[in-house]
């Protein structure tokens, strides 16, 4: 998988979570309206999507897609 459907896949995570679109992949999560509640189903979903444990500290920084994108990435090649 690449970092390009990584990305695209995350973002729709997002959108659907947060019930917007107008966002990039570089916006932290928290500034565009994101709370930690959604924060928590984000890493549901992500799980879900691929198979991979984010944890918890991460996410309770600034996050971004790419960011996000990147690490999950790195875990799908260490699998």
């Amino acid at each position: 998988m690449s970092l390009q459907e990584i990305e695209s896949g995350l973002y729709e995570i997002w959108k659907n979570i947060l019930g917007k679109d107008n966002f990039t992949i570089e916006q932290d999560f928290y500034d565009i309206g994101g709370v930690s509640l959604q924060a928590f189903k984000m890493l549901a979903e992500i799980k879900k999507t691929y198979g991979v444990q984010i944890e918890l500290m991460y996410i309770l920084e600034d996050i971004s897609i790419q960011s996000l994108a990147k690490l999950i990435e790195n875990k799908l090649k260490n699998v």
